[in-house]
């Protein structure tokens, strides 16, 4: 007993210390994000004052949306013709289906007019086996230049994303969930940095808004409200806290680790150079030499922006990662707790896999 008290004094002291710095090192960041929320207020306001028309359609680059899928019948449609509304200049769309067991090819085939066709495919980055290229027939919008459908072999997310690499044709690659919605202006929110520094930006991401207790219509979010369930209404706080506070300080440092992986930009020379996602199936040295053969991992966001910095820093290249402090696009979270667990253990397994 007389043993346990001075035990307990420690444990209560320690405790005590972890929170005081918990709460020291949010505050320090607050202020900092604060500042940066501030700033990119102003360049906003400043850039809407311009005329950026022409200058956009001189130097946009152009971006790959990567679009992976697998037993998406019921969405994928809508989801696709959301991402045709996006207003930037120039892009295409790279849909790959990874093995679904579903009629998510069919409906895809149906609804956008495609063709069993050759595309250009470089296999820079080792996948499971491709089983077959479309092509659209329906005429797109002006902003479109290249509508493509990828029918692939199970492999997972990240084989998919690599799958997309491999046939796409943009200086940048957009990669984002098959159910998640992208605000009109993401294109162009994401690639502003990028233009104002073309050798500095390797890769830019912004905040995820919940779409929960919003009304969704044609591919848009129409209003937005709170979610009445609480588990949604805590998440909703959770997600402002660790985007606009946490990842915004993080970003105005040149620290940030993680891009979400319902919407990122990525430089796609530089991600062949780090070896594309990680994936079991892939063949690259540098994946080998960081991660180990026949490697996965449950949260490829993290780790490709993980390998992203150690190859910059290895070979003394320049190159920060941005996040900007709005939203770019929009996702569900999750209403039932089994489902939220499922989803927490998955970013903790991936945070380990990543250390």
């Amino acid at each position: 007993m007389h043993i346990l008290i001075p035990l307990l004094a420690v444990l209560d002291t320690l405790v005590l210390v972890y929170f005081l710095v918990y709460i020291v090192v949010n505050l320090g960041l607050l202020v900092i994000s604060a500042a940066r929320v501030k700033k990119s207020i102003q360049i906003a306001q400043l850039f809407r004052r311009r005329d950026v028309q022409a200058e956009e359609k001189t130097f946009a680059p152009l971006i790959s949306l990567l679009v992976p899928a697998y037993n998406e019948e019921v969405t994928i449609v809508e989801s696709v013709r959301s991402l045709m509304k996006l207003n930037y200049p120039r892009y295409e769309i790279v849909m790959i289906n990874d093995g679904s067991k579903d009629t998510t090819v069919d409906v895809l085939k149906k609804a956008f007019k495609m063709v069993r066709s050759d595309i250009h495919y470089d296999p820079h980055l080792g996948t499971m086996p491709v089983r077959g290229f479309y092509r659209t027939t329906m005429e797109l919008p002006g902003q479109v230049v290249r509508m493509v459908l990828i029918d692939k072999e199970n492999g997972g997310k990240a084989d998919a994303i690599n799958v997309g690499i491999n046939a796409s044709q943009g200086t940048y690659l957009a990669s984002m969930d098959a159910d998640s919605l992208m605000v009109e202006e993401a294109l162009h929110l994401a690639v502003q940095p990028i233009l104002d520094n073309p050798n500095g930006i390797v890769a830019c991401g912004g905040q995820i808004a919940l779409t929960n207790g919003c009304t969704v219509k044609d591919g848009k979010i129409v209003d937005v409200r709170m979610p009445k369930p609480w588990i949604s209404r805590f998440q909703v706080v959770e997600y402002m806290r660790s985007f606009t506070q946490s990842r915004t300080a993080l970003s105005e440092l040149d620290a940030v680790l993680i891009l979400s992986g319902v919407f990122a930009l990525f430089q796609r020379d530089l991600l062949i150079a780090v070896g594309g996602f990680l994936s079991s199936h892939s063949r690259s040295k540098i994946v080998h030499e960081y991660c180990g053969a026949g490697q996965d991992t449950v949260c490829e966001d993290m780790e490709v922006v993980v390998r992203m910095r150690r190859y910059l820093i290895e070979h003394n290249l320049p190159g920060r990662i941005e996040f900007l402090p709005y939203a770019t696009s929009w996702t569900e979270a999750p209403e039932i707790y089994e489902h939220l667990g499922k989803q927490r253990s998955r970013w903790y397994r991936g945070l380990l896999e990543v250390l």
